[in-house]
């Protein structure tokens, strides 16, 4: 399963659940997903693997979980394509027909457990502390692998598995009869079963998950123009061969920057998805005639094998083109482009107020790692705000003054507990490694490089220790 994040600070991210069966999101940072967004409870919902796809259920969260706009209660059966909203954070869920999962999330630890065979049969041995100072020195104790094969001695595991029924004649082994005949049973059912869905008619997909199988290709034009005595502001996207190219045109606010592509965009198939879903279809033309709200708009879409061809004034538009509007706005949010349903003045009001935070939080920074990463996402919102202006706004060159400082800081930081790491490790100062590798957390953004291979570091040296008590 894909999850693609709609909005807020990893706006565009998509996260692939890989061989995970449960994933939690919530504000606590104990959850596999930590969400900062409004409205988020610390604990909100969780993603469940079952046995006929995946689930959402809410975990009894003070604004609940919304699918597709719809408030949920219990557990909700997700199909391709589907919007979920907890709190203010949107996201997108696709490819959910994969293999069945075999790797489980302890949520007690907030750690990755990978059950593999060495690890369902816990050796029996004490635990051989030289042996994991040996691992230290070596410089294996964060090699690539489970807790088992990188800390522990080699245990020679016990082989209880049944063997297969057989019998011995003349120094050959034949199989029994009972277990020839339970196979040729199980071969004709198997034969029978495919011979069945071979002939059978096939069975007709609906919505959002025919719009996932069937790979639909899209052909999207959408432009938006206000007139009025003060500015002319135009916003247009086209969309073909999975490549989107956005523009801005902004009279008063001097916004004319390049035109902006993206590639194969993350949230293409849950646009798809709502304009499979959505009434637009059914939608006519109304003549343009001189309107003295100065708004206009054109939409033209190709979507298997159905178009639509829109001209349309006023602000009374209907609420099929809204929701396909606040589609394409959320799309755009997706693929970076967040400020093109602002205008100037509240692109600058939001940059400001998004500077003035980050100067509060870079002053702070010193009371906790999390001050200074969240000061470098502020600073870094504020230029990407104002990089569509011409000329630049003052507060455009300080935010980007101050970055530069808070994200040299920020390196040489890094580097100070990666001299620490190594030191502690040589010093067999576990508790100290500890909090090296939780500081690392806290200073780096979640799902980086750095946040994950601290993660990786911490859970590998929580199991090993707990092995380690478990064994005296």
């Amino acid at each position: 399963m894909k999850i693609t994040f709609l909005n807020g600070s990893s706006s565009g991210q998509t996260l692939d659940s890989g061989e995970l069966q449960e994933i939690t999101l919530g504000r606590d940072n104990t959850n596999m997903i930590p969400l900062d967004m409004e409205g988020v409870s610390r604990n909100h919902a969780v993603l469940r693997f079952a046995e006929n796809g995946w689930l959402i259920c809410d975990l009894g969260s003070t604004n609940g979980v919304k699918v597709n706009g719809t408030l949920i209660a219990g557990e909700f059966m997700l199909s391709d394509g589907d919007l979920i909203e907890i709190g203010t954070q949107k996201l997108a869920v696709s490819g959910l027909r994969g293999k069945t999962p075999v790797i489980s999330f302890a949520p007690a630890q907030g750690t990755m457990v990978v059950e593999s065979g060495a690890a369902q049969e816990e050796a029996q041995d004490e635990f051989d502390r030289d042996k994991l100072m040996a691992s230290i020195s070596a410089g294996t104790l964060f090699t690539a692998g489970t807790p088992e094969q990188v800390m522990s001695p080699e245990q020679p595991v016990s082989d209880d598995r049944q063997t297969i029924p057989s019998i011995k004649v003349g120094g050959r082994k034949f199989i029994s009869p009972v277990l020839f005949y339970t196979i040729v049973v199980c071969l004709t059912v198997v034969a029978l079963t495919a011979c069945l869905k071979l002939f059978s008619p096939a069975k007709k997909v609906s919505g959002s998950t025919a719009a996932s199988v069937s790979n639909q290709p899209l052909s999207l034009y959408f432009e938006k123009l206000t007139v009025s005595q003060e500015n002319v502001f135009r916003f247009s996207v086209s969309i073909e061969n999975r490549k989107a190219v956005f523009y801005i045109d902004d009279i008063r606010s001097r916004r004319h920057p390049e035109p902006f592509i993206v590639e194969n965009p993350a949230g293409l198939e849950v646009l798809i998805s709502r304009l499979n879903n959505s009434g637009i279809w059914n939608v006519r033309s109304a003549a343009v005639r001189n309107d003295s709200s100065g708004l206009y708009r054109r939409l033209g879409v190709v979507l298997g094998g159905k178009i639509v061809n829109l001209s349309l004034s006023g602000h009374r538009v209907g609420a099929e083109v809204e929701d396909i509007e606040s589609a394409i706005y959320e799309f755009a949010e997706g693929c970076g482009m967040q400020t093109v349903s602002l205008s100037g003045d509240e692109i600058l009001k939001m940059a400001t107020d998004n500077f003035n935070k980050a100067e509060d939080l870079y002053a702070n920074r010193e009371s906790g790692g999390a001050n200074l990463r969240d000061s470098i996402a502020r600073y870094r919102l504020v230029v990407n705000y104002l990089n569509e202006f011409s000329p630049p706004q003052a507060i455009w060159k300080k935010a980007k003054i101050r970055l530069t400082e808070a994200e040299s800081l920020l390196k040489n930081k890094l580097d100070e507990l990666e001299y620490r790491r190594v030191t502690l490790q040589n010093a067999r100062d576990f508790t100290a490694l500890r909090r090296v590798f939780l500081e690392t957390m806290e200073l780096t953004e979640r799902d980086s490089k750095e946040y994950n291979l601290a993660r990786k570091r911490l859970h590998i040296l929580d199991s090993h220790l707990k092995k380690s008590r478990g064994s005296r």
